[in-house]
């Protein structure tokens, strides 16, 4: 879902660009297509959260069976939230600066990716 939701972002700053480069007043090149594309993402994280039940799957303690159990997840999906979690933590800082970098001027619908990795950052 994330590689989804860079790639709206990625859309979104070449039509913002063509925009600048052909003069247009408007912010983006095709504002209907860009308008679609931030839709179909805000649908895709309010499917996340909704999945998620508002927890934050990055600040689950993978160890501990009673959470496992709640996430229904299988033994492969947790052990790569539990080796995913473990490189978020030690490198968070780091992939969100990458990230939000990108995606800067989507503040709104990309600050909840960010609540999703950390409880500190987005709102």
């Amino acid at each position: 879902m994330f590689i989804l939701l860079h790639s709206c972002a990625l859309l979104s700053a070449g039509d913002e660009k063509k925009a600048r480069k052909q003069g247009f007043e408007d912010r983006f090149f095709r504002p209907s297509l860009v308008e679609g594309l931030h839709n179909g993402a805000k649908i895709l994280l309010a499917y996340f959260h909704y999945c998620n039940k508002g927890s934050h799957p990055f600040m689950i303690n993978w160890a501990s069976p009673e959470q496992r159990a709640r996430t229904e997840l299988n033994a492969e999906q947790v052990e790569f939230m539990r080796t995913t979690t473990v490189e978020i933590k030690k490198r968070g800082k780091v992939i969100l600066a990458l990230v939000f970098t990108r995606i800067s001027f989507l503040i709104s619908p990309w600050d909840r990716v960010s609540s999703c990795i950390s409880k500190d950052s987005g709102r």
